[in-house]
């Protein structure tokens, strides 16, 4: 059976490896672990732009809470990367 995690965003469940991983280095900094072998606690989110914007705005309204300690302005700066990197 495949690992399977939730979309923060959308909190559907999906197989680890179709999910954008993000997770925080030790200075807070949001990374985006394509490899997905970081040994850090991570959030998911699903890879369509849909998610990307949802979880954006939870962000900018201060809705958005996560165990990692990830500065917000590093999480926001990875995440506009990643709607480039989506919409493509």
């Amino acid at each position: 059976m495949r690992p399977t995690r939730c979309c923060v965003a959308c909190r559907k469940r999906n197989d680890k490896n179709n999910l954008i991983r993000i997770v925080a280095d030790k200075g807070g900094n949001a990374i985006y672990d394509k490899e997905q072998k970081m040994n850090a606690r991570a959030i998911y989110l699903c890879r369509n732009i849909e998610c990307l914007k949802n979880i954006k705005k939870c962000i900018m309204k201060d809705k958005f809470k996560s165990k990692e300690n990830m500065k917000i302005d590093s999480l926001l700066k990875l995440i506009d990367e990643l709607e480039i990197e989506v919409g493509e």
